[in-house]
Parts: C-alpha cells; structure tokens; sequence
C-alpha cells in the first residue's frame, strides 16, 4: 500500500538511482543530473528545493546522510567522495583522499558515523575516517582477494565489519578494525574471531554479480540479491543458501525484521520475503496494490522485453499514459534503492521509501500490511 508517491518531473527530468534521508526524515537529498545532488524541504505538501551541491564532475553514484552527525557523503564516477558540512548556512564540500583509479559505485556511513566506505572499479573499499592531526580525510584500502569492481556494501552494526559484494559473483565480509577509532572486541564477533584490518572472515557465492547486500539488525546473516535472479541469505553458521526466484533480477534488498525482508528491481515492485532459520526464503507477497496484474507479467521476463515500450506501452503510438496495456505498477521502471523511512531500522520497519528509474520516490507503508503477509499460505 502506498502512502505518498512523489511524482516524476518533481526531482528533474533524470533517473533516480539513489537517495537518502536525513534523521527526521524532514530532508531528502537525490542526484538528478550530472555531477549535482539537491536537497529538498520535506515538510510541506511537495518538495522544495533548497540546495545544489555541484563539486563533482561526473554521475553520482552514492549519496548517505549520517543521522549522527549530519554529515553528507557522496561519491562519483569522477573517482573522488565528498564529506558535506553545514555550516553558516550552506553545504562546504571536503574532499576525501579516495586513491582510486576508477569510478566509485556505492557510499555508506559506519553505524556510529565516524568512518565511511565507498567501493570503487579499482577492485578496492576504501574506508574513510578523519585524521585529526593533519585535518583531512584519509582512506585505507581493503584490496585481497578482491578482483573485481565492488557494486555494494553494508556496515555491520558493531562498527568494524563490512559485507561487500561484486562482480566476480562473491559476497565477503572483512574486517575493516581501525586502532585509532575502535576498540577490539574481547569475543568473537558472529563472524568469528576478529581480524586485523583488510583480512577476509568469510567468502560466498552467488548466481550473478551482486546488486545488493545487508546485515540483519545483529549482523549475523547477511543478504544479497544478485543479477541470477536470486536471493541468498548468508551466515556463518548456515553457510550460504541461494534461492532462485521466478521474477526479474532484484536491484535493492533491505531486512524489514530479522525473519523478513523487501526486494525491489526489474519488476517495478517491491517483493516481501521471509527468511527462516536455515537461511531459505520463501516469497510472502507484494507491496503494489497492483500485484495480480504484476505478478502475472512478471513470470515472462520473455514477454517484457519484447514489449515496444519499456515504460508500459504496447500500443503502436501511446505512451503508456493512459492506454489499456499501460503497466498497472505504481513504479513504472526500475526500483534503484530502498530505504527504511519510519520505524526501527532492519527490526520492526513501518514504512519503506523507493526511488525507480522512473524519477518518482514512494513510501510504501508496510505495517498495514503485515497481517496480510502472517496469513498468506506459499
């Protein structure tokens, strides 16, 4: 069920591919043309433009705002990251000393906003803090055994682990421990013995390169949707369990509770899934109110792509604006990124934003349909 849908045109003429909120959800900042990202009032009816930030020169490719801190990080295929500070009242870009060679591709803040990675085709994370007595932003590498670019990567809620995925078909976690910032834990973390940083703790497989990848509120699973149209669910215990799933590939996936979560991808929609304890999935509904209509397209990836207008349309001229064929999705392309908009992130979530290809952002409430999903019988 939707709750508030921000149109197309709304954001600018270009595709959305990320966004972010800040702490109380009263801003939003999503990159809509080349090299800027624009943050928009949330408060009102509509969103009102309120800033420009213009210091890259090519696509961003991340964007994350650290509710601790209220810091912005941003990352481009122009192969540098911007940390973004308000102050005297505008954004004042400080440039990270990233020692990349090629174009970054995701951006994350550490759960306790004192570090950030970003991954990068240079098949290397880096990970980013600030030195306090040279005052710049510095990063080190997590470079073996990675070979290939890093597509996505989420903080494990301890602060000094990270999952990544790429497209060498691999999930891992590393330890990213930083001497001057953490403090070693005296246990065993769920991934095992803490390592020094850059070292591997663990290394699986996927049916494709991956889009996507979480940790549970706990971080003792991991998941990742890949461009095998699977989902795999991942921990060191129960090893790693892919499920192929008879939709078109998932681009996004974040954990709704510790047994769920929602997808979002080619298909337009955002899927629900529960997880069991063996790390299966097992598909538990649509978020569109439009599913049986959906859902029925969505078995024939075939069928799709030979329809003459991507957006909706088989008709010879329309536009897929009010034909009969027209796609009866709410999102009308690509879901590009998830986020969780109200409630307790990865444990009880309430609501959900999406930003599509098609330049809308929507809010999807999922507490109402929670006891829907509990009845449902697969």
């Amino acid at each position: 069920m939707t709750d508030v849908i921000f149109g197309k045109g709304l954001f600018g003429k270009s595709p959305l591919t990320v966004h972010c909120w800040n702490g109380d959800r009263s801003k939003l900042a999503v990159s809509t043309e080349l090299g800027k990202t624009n943050i928009y009032n949330m408060k009102g009816s509509q969103p009102v433009l309120e800033y420009t930030l213009s210091d890259h020169t090519g696509r961003v490719t991340g964007i994350d705002w650290c509710a601790a801190t209220n810091q912005i990080a941003t990352c481009s295929a122009d192969r540098n990251a911007f940390v973004w500070i308000f102050q005297d009242g505008e954004w004042k870009p400080t440039l990270v000393l990233l020692r990349v060679n090629r174009a970054c591709t995701c951006i994350q803040w550490s759960p306790q906003g004192n570090k950030f990675a970003v991954g990068s085709g240079s098949r290397v994370i880096a990970v980013c803090y600030f030195d306090v007595q040279n005052n710049f932003w510095v990063a080190k590498h997590v470079k073996k055994p990675i070979r290939s670019t890093i597509t996505c990567l989420d903080w494990h809620p301890n602060n000094m682990l990270l999952v990544a995925g790429g497209t060498d078909f691999k999930v891992r976690v590393f330890s990213v421990f930083i001497s001057e910032l953490d403090k070693k834990p005296s246990d065993d973390t769920s991934w095992g013995a803490m390592k020094p940083f850059g070292n591997m703790l663990a290394e699986y497989d996927t049916e494709g390169w991956v889009h996507s990848v979480a940790f549970n509120k706990d971080g003792s699973r991991a998941v990742a949707v890949s461009h095998g149209s699977t989902v795999t669910v991942c921990s060191l215990a129960g090893g790693a369990v892919n499920t192929p799933c008879s939709k078109l590939p998932f681009q996004t996936v974040m954990w709704l509770s510790d047994s769920r979560i929602v997808c979002g991808g080619f298909d337009f929609v955002p899927e629900v899934f529960n997880v069991s304890g063996d790390n299966s999935v097992v598909y538990a509904g649509c978020l569109d109110k439009m599913t049986s209509e959906v859902k029925q397209g969505s078995m024939k990836a075939r069928d799709i792509f030979m329809q003459k207008d991507w957006r909706g349309s088989t008709s010879e001229g329309g536009d897929g604006g009010d034909s009969g064929d027209s796609l009866k999705s709410v999102h009308k392309n690509s879901i590009t990124h998830i986020l969780c908009y109200k409630g307790e992130p990865k444990t009880s979530v309430a609501k959900i934003s999406t930003c599509g290809l098609d330049g809308q952002i929507v809010i999807w409430d999922v507490a109402s349909l929670s006891a829907a999903f509990e009845q449902l019988k697969v």
